[in-house]
């Protein structure tokens, strides 16, 4: 019996761990803009290829994209609305996702993606945006898995951010702690020299 009730209680977990958008069809393909491409990235879908867990390239990348929880919503809930603080943001990508409705009414829902950030990869989406009908993204920032990056570099990304170092970028509050030592010793500095020009006393 214990058994039986402790199997119950984590497949009704796991249920709510799941996006809504497991309940609800995914997407059917997907665009990808951004710099350093040779024109626009199309992911094409088909079957159930755009779904949560499907193993594809545009399953794969709505995944680790934190795509249906920023569509959807998702308990427990990991969309932020601030961004998060990071070293590098790195390039921005576009990734519009074009998602079947009903009537064949198709709506287009567009997710901007860092994957060179460090530490991590970010993803943002607008919410409110429309779609199925009546539906309105829940939107937000989403911290993407490390793996969000080799997945985009597998469909067309090159391996390093483009027009700009892939490492370590200060961020501002380590901008903004340099300088203000910088401007510390120059204050110190200034006083020395103050101090070393003043007219010395007259001694008889």
């Amino acid at each position: 019996m214990k058994r039986q009730v402790s199997t119950a209680v984590a497949l009704l977990i796991a249920a709510l761990a799941l996006p809504a958008a497991a309940l609800a069809k995914g997407a059917e393909s997907a665009k990808v803009d951004g710099p350093g491409l040779n024109g626009t990235i199309t992911i094409k879908g088909g079957g159930d290829s755009g779904e949560p867990g499907s193993g594809s390239p545009l399953g794969m990348l709505a995944d680790m994209s934190g795509f249906f929880a920023a569509a959807f919503g998702q308990v427990p809930d990991p969309m932020v609305a601030k961004q998060p603080e990071t070293t590098y943001l790195g390039p921005k990508y576009t990734v519009a996702y074009v998602m079947p409705g009903p009537n064949g009414i198709r709506s287009t829902l567009k997710q901007d993606v860092y994957p060179y950030a460090k530490p991590d990869p970010l993803t943002y989406m607008q919410p409110g945006q429309r779609f199925f009908g009546d539906q309105r993204t829940r939107g937000g920032w989403f911290v993407a898995p490390v793996h969000l990056k080799q997945t985009m570099i597998g469909i067309g990304l090159p391996p390093t951010a483009p027009g700009g170092d892939d490492g370590f970028l200060p961020g501002f509050g380590t901008i903004a702690a340099f300088a203000a030592a910088a401007l510390g010793l120059l204050a110190i500095a200034w006083g020395v020299l103050r101090l070393r020009r003043r007219p010395r006393p007259v001694t008889t």
